[in-house]
């Protein structure tokens, strides 16, 4: 997700096709910055070009430097 950050552990669940050449609109929200840890919480969404739901999931992220990130 960005310099200083890895990737530790995604959650999928797919609810809807993707078609092909569709475009597709991917969300990382933060729903928790962890103080004890340099660990961030993320709900992630895919929609449709229409709008609709394809896929929603989480996502646990190891950041560096958890204070700047939350800046």
């Amino acid at each position: 997700p960005g310099s200083g950050t890895n990737y530790l552990k995604q959650e999928s669940m797919f609810l809807a096709p993707a078609r092909v050449g569709e475009t597709l609109t991917a969300r990382l929200e933060i729903t928790r910055i962890r103080a004890d840890k340099p660990l961030v919480d993320l709900v992630t969404t895919c929609r449709g070009e229409d709008g609709r739901l394809i896929c929603r999931g989480r996502a646990l992220v190891y950041v560096k430097d958890v204070s700047a990130s939350a800046a």
